[in-house]
């Protein structure tokens, strides 16, 4: 019997074959269904250009210009035809890194190594805190009481890191302060005080070496950013202005998002963050939404923390921005944040993978979202 099938409606493994149409697919291998609802064989990859030996981590930016990948512990911009790249950084960390845009620059994180590429040049997002500088006290013009003195590092592009240890000193009438800051290549040193009694720290000198002696009306700029950290965690994304990061604490099995200080993206102080229970898989935002997801529970987050499904999500790079929306594949296969919708629940149950990867395409006017799984995991089957 010939039945003339006008369009496809996808797959659907999951309702009652026999109370399905002619227009349902129970299996479809290798093959895709065009906007006009039509079946074609499946296009295929070739793998020529880069040749990879140990990638730890990739990225192409959202207007599809560049991609790097970390590499047998290199950082590489490669080039159009990608038979070729250039060297940024050496040298890093094995361990899967996590990448992140703002502003049309490229942040990552492996744990140890941080990284920031601002066109096609590497720089350190983490800046490095100095240690205590050493203080000697020798006859002066300063008034008794107590003082302290702190140092921090500033980067050749501007930015200045936290300020390190602080050393406090009880002085007589009439005493100097003779300080020797710590010195890091490529970086300069600010050696900030305090006035007597006082605990806001003001800039005295810059260099290896400084005496504080005069009048504590003629010191500097006061430091801005007093007591704050370098970036900690993984998975680094962008929302609100803010640079946020997460960090899983096995202990207590909770995940904790830090948000690094408004338009200062290496500032951190980790005191409060976002708290959710289990391992943190999926940190990734839009405009509208910070998207959260663990092993246990997807969550947005826009100012106040909303629990949006009680199941979580394989570990792996799946998440991905896209016009707006937040795009994952769950445990209960793919679904879309802001608002959140199961996109496959209702008609596909498939195994949902040891380990996950996964982006939207754009093709010949088609948006699709396509997920590449490790074998394994439970398929979701209810009732």
């Amino acid at each position: 019997m010939f039945v003339p099938v006008p369009t496809f409606k996808g797959l659907n493994n999951v309702t009652d074959p026999l109370k399905l149409d002619w227009s349902n697919l129970t299996r479809a291998d290798n093959v895709e269904i065009t906007d006009e609802g039509t079946l074609q064989r499946a296009h295929g990859y070739s793998a020529t250009g880069y040749v990879a030996s140990a990638i730890a981590g990739a990225y192409a930016t959202e207007d599809f210009q560049r991609m790097y990948v970390i590499d047998g512990g290199e950082l590489r911009a490669l080039n159009p035809g990608m038979g070729s790249y250039a060297v940024l950084a050496t040298g890093l960390a094995s361990a899967p890194a996590y990448f992140a845009e703002a502003n049309g620059q490229v942040f990552f994180s492996n744990g140890t190594d941080y990284g920031w590429i601002v066109g096609n040049e590497y720089r350190s997002w983490a800046l490095p805190l100095p240690a205590m500088p050493g203080c000697g006290v020798s006859s002066g013009s300063l008034v008794g009481g107590r003082y302290r003195v702190t140092c921090t590092f500033t980067a050749a592009d501007g930015r200045e890191s936290g300020n390190g240890d602080v050393a406090v000193l009880e002085l007589a009438d009439g005493s100097a302060v003779n300080i020797s800051a710590p010195q890091a290549a490529g970086y300069t040193t600010s050696i900030y005080v305090t006035r007597k009694d006082g605990t806001v720290f003001y800039l005295l000198a810059q260099g290896a070496n400084a005496i504080y002696s005069g009048s504590p009306n003629s010191l500097g700029v006061e430091l801005r950013f007093p007591d704050v950290s370098p970036p900690r965690g993984l998975l680094p994304a962008f929302y609100g202005g803010r640079a946020f990061l997460g960090e899983y604490f096995p202990g207590s099995d909770m995940s904790v998002i830090w948000p690094s200080l408004p338009l200062a993206y290496h500032h951190f102080r980790y005191g409060d963050g976002i708290g959710v229970p289990g391992e943190l898989r999926v940190l990734c935002a839009s405009e509208a939404l910070l998207a959260i997801a663990t092993d246990r529970g997807i969550y947005e987050w826009d100012g106040q923390l909303k629990l949006v499904a009680p199941f979580g999500v394989p570990p792996g790079f799946h998440a991905c921005k896209h016009r707006g929306r937040v795009y994952i594949w769950t445990l209960r296969g793919a679904a879309r944040l802001g608002p959140f919708e199961n996109l496959t629940g209702a008609n596909i149950s498939v195994a949902p993978g040891l380990f996950a990867g996964g982006c939207v395409i754009e093709q010949q006017g088609m948006r699709r979202y396509v997920v590449a799984l490790r074998k394994g995991g439970n398929a979701f089957n209810p009732g």
